[in-house]
């Protein structure tokens, strides 16, 4: 095949799949998915205390799941499970645990297993940003957010342990969803981040 029909293709190939991927999006910003109804779920989100895990559970509480919330910061974590009985969660269990320690995550895990139930929406949120440059960073610093920002995920997700590995306790539930929340920092690093982006 020659250089120039070779050429003339890919360009068709990447038109073809443009003109596609635009009629896509605007069918489905047209016409939107239907969202599914998580009342009476039961969703467990990592990192509650503050931030981003505070405002997932407060929406959440909105929409009539049963949360499961867990932070290492308990003064947080149940000034959060507070707030969204508040907002309307008529069930909410604050558990103080450390993501970065696979024993206390295993721990946590039997208790809301006996305590609360399945879990069916897993949200993987806790995190660690240090806000310092990598060569400046101890040790200690670089495991502790390799332990939260990667492992947690991993022991929160599967383990040899499998009764407590969340997605053993998701696997009889067909319509189960696991979030692990990575922002774009994953894709687009901004200095200082490099700890945070392991994912």
């Amino acid at each position: 095949m020659a250089p120039n029909v070779k050429s003339a293709k890919k360009v068709f190939v990447f038109l073809g799949k443009s003109v596609f991927s635009l009629l896509e999006t605007m069918i489905f910003t047209l016409i939107p998915k239907p969202r599914k109804n998580v009342a009476g779920e039961i969703v467990l989100i990592t990192g509650a205390g503050s931030g981003l895990g505070r405002l997932l559970a407060l929406k959440f509480a909105r929409l009539g799941a049963v949360l499961v919330l867990w932070d290492i910061n308990k003064e947080g974590n149940e000034e959060t499970c507070n707030m969204a009985r508040d907002a309307g969660a008529t069930r909410a269990y604050a558990y103080t645990c450390d993501c970065g320690r696979k024993e206390e995550v295993y721990r946590v895990a039997d208790q809301v297993k006996k305590e609360v139930g399945d879990i069916s929406i897993l949200i993987n949120n806790a995190g660690i940003v240090t806000g310092k440059r990598f060569l400046d960073c101890p040790d200690e610093l670089i495991e502790k957010a390799f332990d939260v920002n990667f492992k947690a995920h991993l022991w929160n997700t599967s383990s040899p342990k499998a009764h407590c590995s969340f997605l053993y306790l998701l696997s009889p539930n067909p319509i189960s969803k696991v979030k692990v929340l990575c922002g774009p920092q994953t894709q687009y690093p901004s200095p200082r981040s490099n700890r945070y982006s392991l994912l």
